[in-house]
């Protein structure tokens, strides 16, 4: 269960991150000299860890196991951090 979570808080993610960026610049996938292909980098980290979980889960190989307790802490620790993202771009965004 916990990998599923994983996997719907890194989708919800990406969705947040198309719907709320605003403005011409926070909206264009176009890299420059003052973005470095950071946003790039940053989509392809989080398809990485959006299917680690399942890849790792199909396997039988990993750190720790679904449904343990640790994989709930990184559940909680994940809904908190997408919250804060949340928060920070409507925030900042604002201006």
């Amino acid at each position: 269960m916990t990998a599923w979570l994983s996997g719907l808080l890194l989708a919800a993610w990406l969705l947040l991150e198309v719907v709320l960026r605003t403005g011409n610049e926070a909206r264009s996938w176009r890299s420059d000299d003052a973005d470095r292909s950071t946003t790039r980098l940053i989509v392809a980290t989080y398809v990485v860890a959006f299917a680690g979980p399942f890849l790792l889960l199909r396997s039988g190989f990993g750190a720790t196991t679904t449904n343990s307790f640790l994989a709930w802490v990184g559940i909680g620790v994940g809904a908190i951090g997408l919250g804060v993202r949340t928060w920070s771009m409507r925030v900042l965004g604002s201006d």
